[in-house]
């Protein structure tokens, strides 16, 4: 055997031990003493170490998702952001107002596309197995995957948080709202009634949200329908400005309902009757709409004076 094939061997005999050591790695805490540490001085240092190890792996996930938030999350990703099983940190509900009760699946739509368009997105998996993507946990009325998102803090704006959403409705106790029909946007419709507000005031009224943090113990049954998003935060998500965010989503969904249901099935041109329904074209007489299509033109004739 000459001398380079056993430099080789040595080589690749060393790399492999210290790809063994590198798939090995651990941490080791030594307290020296005059006498032995205590229980409470191990906790202590184990805890800090432990969110010393967390706050590295959410600033690499953070920065991660903020260059690409179609990137894929492992299973151990899910699990940092989201521990299995775990109850909602935070829940925040908006309620809603009464005529608006019948279009709650178009409202619940529109808000979904809201969400989506400029506060959360749904987040990429690297397996398809569902035990390893984000779920609801919550006891009562756990929301389908497809309402489960992630937030991730913008970059510039400080300190770093990363956040599971889930998105439901459901009532005052929490039980999911169901049994709701979505009605076709309707061709008569009552100058002061129907869906959505009849006045400007009553459209400020109509679209005002707030959100508030539900308490652990709420007696009575309240509201019928409210709209309930449950948070899992990891870092610091700056929930004011997330509560502006999802405020801001409620608003820009209840003026997509009033505009699908309130002014679009609105004649451009029509007349009331009696009752305040709405006439439809073919049934108003002599209402113009537009100019005829042969426009009569009159001619002016230059009429001389007399004697000229």
């Amino acid at each position: 055997m000459s001398l380079g094939s056993i430099s080789l061997n040595r080589s690749q005999q060393y790399q492999s031990q210290q790809h063994l050591m590198r798939r090995e790695d651990c941490i080791q805490l030594k307290v020296h003493g005059i006498t032995e540490a205590g229980q409470a001085i191990k906790g202590d240092l184990v805890r800090v170490l432990q969110n010393k190890l967390d706050d590295a792996v959410l600033e690499v996930l953070h920065s991660l998702l903020s260059r690409n938030s179609a990137c894929k999350l492992t299973s151990d990703d899910v699990h940092f952001i989201q521990k299995p099983h775990e109850a909602p940190h935070i829940i925040l509900q908006s309620t809603v107002q009464a005529c608006a009760f019948p279009y709650l699946p178009a409202l619940a739509y529109y808000l979904r596309q809201n969400l989506l368009g400029s506060v959360v997105y749904m987040p990429k998996y690297m397996d398809n197995y569902v035990g390893h993507h984000f779920q609801d946990y919550s006891a009562l009325s756990p929301a389908p995957t497809s309402d489960v998102y992630l937030y991730n803090r913008p970059q510039g704006s400080g300190n770093r948080g990363i956040a599971c959403i889930a998105f439901a409705l459901v009532d005052g106790q929490g039980n999911p709202v169901s049994n709701l029909e979505w009605p076709r946007p309707i061709t008569f419709v009552k100058m002061d009634g129907g869906v959505g507000p009849s006045s400007l005031n009553d459209f400020d009224e109509f679209i005002s949200t707030n959100l508030f943090e539900k308490a652990p113990e709420r007696k009575g049954p309240g509201p019928m329908a409210v709209m309930e998003f449950r948070i899992w935060e990891r870092g610091h998500i700056n929930l004011d400005v997330l509560k502006e965010k999802l405020e801001s989503a409620i608003q820009h969904a209840l003026w997509d309902v009033v505009l699908e249901y309130r002014l679009l099935p609105f004649p451009l041109c029509a007349m009331t009757d009696q009752d305040g329904m709405v006439v439809p074209q073919s049934m108003a007489e002599g209402l113009p709409c537009s100019e005829p299509t042969t426009p009569v033109r009159r001619k002016w004739q230059l009429i001389q004076p007399i004697g000229s």
